[in-house]
Order: structure tokens, then C-alpha cells, then sequence
């Protein structure tokens, strides 16, 4: 299959949600034989000179940067519009990422001027939240996104949670398949010993709760910090860590931690990636992820396969399946009183965490690796284009 795949940023502007999946499930395709292009931008760079264009080759998927201008708070990439027109016709297949986007504009209106059906992946941002973005969002669906919707071939979940969104707005449930994010167990490097993570940060001999995310209000970081100092008046030989990149909330949550006196039970280590992100999850006791809403989640599964205990909220779209194969436990979202005890439970019952570590890596191994995921992504695409060569064959014979 030619495969076309469209989003706004990708590898090496920044690396994770979206962007994540997006290019393991290209890597995926391109060793089962498949073509991938990706179209994009050099939005949200981590480089200086954010300049990241032309056309590279990462792991065999050709990647094409396009130069972005940012007119009205939306990225407007005039160059994509013209390669779209020249080429969109030599794919069997369109992908596209995310949902209101420059890029998926043009490949719908193209993709539908020349008949290339197309599967669009919102990743959680179909719903349209609070004013003012709801009304900006509720415009641009009644102008052009419900089409978007109503016309893909299949609209790609990450989970039941994101299923139920896209019937809110009215798409058919037989229209949906859930496609799961997920890890590779190579990502985890071979050099990788426990111990590492609490010997570089001399806390050998405390128990370790963690956050690995961005650093941002939706994140519930308020609600773990104060179920944190809520544990620390019955063990007290314990420390959170909390790496992630500051979405400018960081210095209001120092403030809080300030407050509630526990500075120095605290650890920033800003944002980790490779073996120190790995050695995080292995030095750690427990894992948690308090968000108020998460589309997936990716650090669970990788906390998991590092077979640590993890503890989230019910605001976590895989909730359910994590308490569901016992691997980790679901808080309410904003009980700090339950966070803060069940954060002793874990840390206190040795059997509880090995049971957790051991059905974590068994689950993850058998649901969550990029191989699976990205062959069920597959045969999404034979089935759509097995029904569109039929309905082909039909006006044919008609």
C-alpha cells in the first residue's frame, strides 16, 4: 500500500503523543513492505532556529517539512496545498492526524476532489470544551468538520472514551474501530539497571512516586502534590519526581508545594528522555498520572513494562482497562484523601506491587506493542480499500 499520512509537527520537532504514534506505526508499515510519506511542518521545534524543512528519510518513511506561517492563531502551510494537488492521487490510503488542522483541510478537500478515501484520527480533540476555543471550534465543524467526520471511510479511537466522543457528535458506532497506542519493548534500553535514576539523584533510600508529562494544569499536578504531602505526615521517607517540560503552569505549582511546605520533597528534573526516562520508571515504587482528562496515556504502558505499580485517575481514558487486568488502581479525579491512600497501600503491601508489576508487563506485552497496534491499523486500510475497489466494480456493471 502507498500510505499518506498527515500532521501539523513530527519527529524531530517534538516527540510524543500524536507524534509518537504516528511515526512508530510508519516504522511498523515500512518493515511490513508499505510505502509512507508524511507531510508536515516545522511547527513547535524544539530547535533554535526552528527550521526543520526539506525532505528527509527517517527510518525509511519519507518526511516532507513544510515552511509554516501562523496568521490568526492557526498554521498555514501555502506550499503543502500545491504538493497535495500534484500528488495526493499516486496513495491508496490517506491518514490524517489530529482534527482541526491546515494539513487536514487540504487532504480532505483534495482526497474528495479526486476520490482517495481517507481515515482521520482526532486523538481526544473532537470535543470543543469551554468558550471562547468551544465557539472557534463549534465554527469551524459547522463550516467544514462534521463534513470532515461524516466523509472519512473510519475514524480512528484510542480508546472507549474517544469512541463515546465521536457518537456525541453523531458518527455511527460501526463507522469507529479503536486502534490503541502502545510501546516498543526495543525503545527500552539494553544498559538499563536499576538503581541508576536514585544513585544520580543521591535518594537511594527513599521510596519514589513519580510523574513523567507535561507540566500543566490539566495534568492534576495540584491534586498529586497535595495527596503527596498528605502521605508524607504517615511515611515520610518517600519523594516525588515530577519530569516533564513547564506548559506554564510550573510556577504556580512550585508556589503550592511552597505552600504546603515540601520543597525538599520534591525533585524537577524538567524534561527526560532515553535511559533517564527509563531509569525513572524503573527506580520508581509507583507511578502516577492524576489527570483531569488524558486521551491515552503512553507513560502508562511504558511505566507498566518497567513493571511499576502505576495509579491514575478516572479521568484517564484507559482506566478501565488498567483495573480491569489489575496492574494499577483509578482514583477519583480530585480526592486527595484517596490518592494519598492509596499511594500507602501500594507502597506498603510488597505483594500488591508485584502483582501489579507482573500483570502490568504481561498486559502491555500481549496489547500494547507497536506491532500489534499498527497491524490492526492495517487492516483497517485493506478493508476500506477492498470496499472501494467493490463499490468501483458496481458502477462499473451498473
Amino acid at each position: 500500500m502507498k500510505i499518506l499520512q498527515l500532521i501539523i509537527a513530527f519527529k524531530p520537532s517534538t516527540f510524543g503523543g500524536i507524534k509518537n504514534h504516528v511515526y512508530h506505526q510508519a516504522k511498523e508499515m515500512v518493515k511490513n513492505g508499505h510505502y509512507v510519506e508524511i507531510c508536515t511542518s516545522n511547527a513547535y521545534s524544539r530547535r533554535k532556529n526552528n527550521e526543520e524543512k526539506g525532505t528527509k528519510y527517517i527510518d525509511r518513511i519519507k518526511v516532507i517539512y513544510f515552511r509554516r506561517f501562523f496568521p490568526l492563531n492557526f498554521y498555514f502551510i501555502p506550499m503543502l496545498v500545491f504538493y497535495l494537488r500534484k500528488n495526493i492521487r499516486k496513495f491508496d490510503i490517506i491518514h490524517m492526524q489530529d482534527f482541526r488542522t491546515f494539513p487536514n483541510i487540504v487532504g480532505y478537500f483534495f482526497a474528495r476532489l479526486y476520490g482517495v478515501p481517507y481515515v482521520l484520527s482526532a486523538g481526544g480533540s473532537v470535543p470543543r470544551g469551554r468558550l471562547p476555543k468551544a465557539l472557534k471550534k463549534w465554527s469551524f465543524d459547522k463550516i467544514l468538520g462534521d463534513k470532515m467526520l461524516k466523509n472519512a471511510s473510519v475514524l480512528i479511537a484510542l480508546s472507549k472514551v474517544e469512541v463515546m466522543q465521536y457518537q456525541k457528535v453523531g458518527i455511527p458506532k460501526d463507522k469507529i474501530r479503536i486502534v490503541p497506542n502502545a510501546i516498543d519493548p526495543e525503545d527500552v534500553p539494553e544498559s538499563l539497571e536499576p538503581g541508576c535514576f536514585k544513585k544520580k539523584h543521591k535518594i537511594n533510600d527513599l521510596a519514589v512516586i513519580s510523574f513523567l508529562g507535561r507540566i500543566h494544569k490539566i495534568k492534576g499536578l495540584d491534586f498529586l502534590v497535595k495527596s503527596f504531602s498528605k502521605l508524607l505526615q504517615i511515611k515520610p521517607s518517600s519523594v516525588l519526581v515530577i519530569a516533564g517540560d513547564d506548559h506554564g503552569y510550573l510556577e504556580e505549582l512550585k508556589d503550592i508545594i511552597a505552600q504546603l511546605g515540601i520543597s525538599e520533597k520534591v525533585i524537577f528534573t524538567n524534561y527526560i528522555s532515553g535511559l533517564d526516562k527509563w531509569s525513572l520508571y524503573v527506580d520508581s515504587d509507583v507511578f502516577v498520572l492524576p489527570s483531569k482528562k488524558e486521551g491515552f496515556g503512553n507513560v502508562i504502558p511504558e511505566a507498566a513494562f518497567c513493571e511499576t505499580a502505576v495509579v491514575l485517575s478516572d479521568g484517564c481514558a484507559i482506566a478501565d482497562q488498567v483495573q480491569a487486568n489489575e496492574f494499577g488502581i483509578v482514583v477519583p479525579f480530585g480526592d486527595v484523601k484517596k490518592l494519598s491512600s492509596t499511594l500507602l497501600r501500594v507502597l506498603t503491601d510488597d505483594q500488591l506491587r508485584k502483582k501489579m508489576a507482573k500483570n502490568g508487563k504481561e498486559f502491555v506485552l500481549n496489547n500494547w506493542t507497536w506491532d500489534k497496534s499498527t497491524n490492526i491499523l492495517l487492516d483497517i486500510y485493506s478493508e476500506i480499500l477492498r470496499k472501494s475497489k467493490n463499490t468501483e466494480k458496481i458502477i462499473l456493471c451498473s
